[in-house]
């Protein structure tokens, strides 16, 4: 990480840290349990100052039958108009880069001091677990105050209805928002359809038109790989599931699945170990899934 890039993290670190403890009034939190439909927005966050490619970014988990149509949120200024929302598929942990992302809407705004709705171009289905929505912020715009005039920001809640967030000054590095507190966000879901645009994590962010809900062996990624790629396959119905890992002598290296599992999408990691706990060589190894009559497998490339 570059020396710019530091600078810019501990710029974010300490906006959120007011920010996060400033807005925040302990005796309104959010309910235990509460319903987002009624969910008690707590404060405001944003970035000071925002530059190219500055943006939020929120991870919303979606079923293996369903497909994100748009979202809601509570939006400080409705002065503000974003350029870009998008979405990337993926686990939660770290947001993709922005650079891999699908735009789903641009020129967003909304209310202020109240929730807003955008509904996306298409309805998006996931490969993975689910998405991150990226919101970018309009460049040298400046998040000063609650209400209008008051910059972009979003709503956070500090119930447990709140989505896991970051900011992020470029769109490649991210600031997670302080443990315990969520954007105020409503995902909008449709039924999962054929046809729909399915979005992998492949790191290109090009969408593509699969026929989704069949069973299949998705595209591992990385690939090539160091230390650990991410597996994921789908079914269209319950079945007897195998997933495991061989060399190129045919040997069953390590099983990663294995068992009935039901309809929808199903997220692996493997770390480049065996059974046993051992770091295998580098080399070319296969993923292969069986499950119930059909069998289907991919080629990996571990590089140490």
């Amino acid at each position: 990480m570059t020396k710019k890039t530091i600078m810019t993290l501990i710029v974010l670190a300490t906006v959120l840290g007011p920010a996060a403890q400033g807005l925040c009034d302990p005796a309104g939190l959010g309910k235990p349990g509460q319903n987002p439909a009624t969910m008690k927005v707590d404060g405001i966050m944003g970035l000071h100052p925002a530059q190219e490619n500055s943006c939020f970014a929120i991870w919303i988990p979606v079923a293996g039958d369903q497909a994100l149509k748009g979202i809601e949120w509570y939006n400080n200024d409705g002065s503000v108009i974003f350029p870009e929302v998008l979405v990337q598929s993926g686990s939660e942990g770290y947001p993709v880069q922005i650079s891999g992302a699908q735009t789903v809407a641009r020129d967003v705004s909304g209310a202020s001091e109240a929730w807003s709705k955008v509904e996306f171009e298409q309805a998006v289905a996931s490969s993975r677990k689910g998405f991150y929505v990226l919101i970018t912020v309009p460049e040298d715009s400046r998040n000063t105050a609650q209400g209008f005039g008051g910059g972009p920001g979003l709503g956070y809640t500090t119930g447990k209805e709140g989505f896991t967030g970051w900011l992020s000054s470029d769109g490649q590095d991210w600031v997670r928002v302080k443990e315990g507190y969520g954007f105020a966000v409503r995902p909008i879901f449709v039924d999962r359809e054929e046809g729909m645009l399915e979005k992998s994590a492949d790191g290109a962010g090009s969408g593509q038109n699969l026929q989704i809900l069949e069973t299949r062996l998705n595209p591992a990624y990385p690939n090539p790989f160091n230390p650990r790629t991410s597996l994921s396959f789908s079914l269209k119905d319950a079945a007897q599931v195998d997933l495991s890992i061989y060399n190129l002598k045919g040997e069953k290296v390590a099983t990663l699945a294995s068992g009935q599992y039901p309809r929808g999408t199903h997220d692996f990691t493997w770390a480049g170990k065996n059974t046993r706990g051992r770091q295998v060589a580098s080399g070319v190894y296969f993923a292969r899934l069986k499950a119930g009559q059909l069998t289907m497998s991919q080629r990996l490339v571990l590089i140490q």
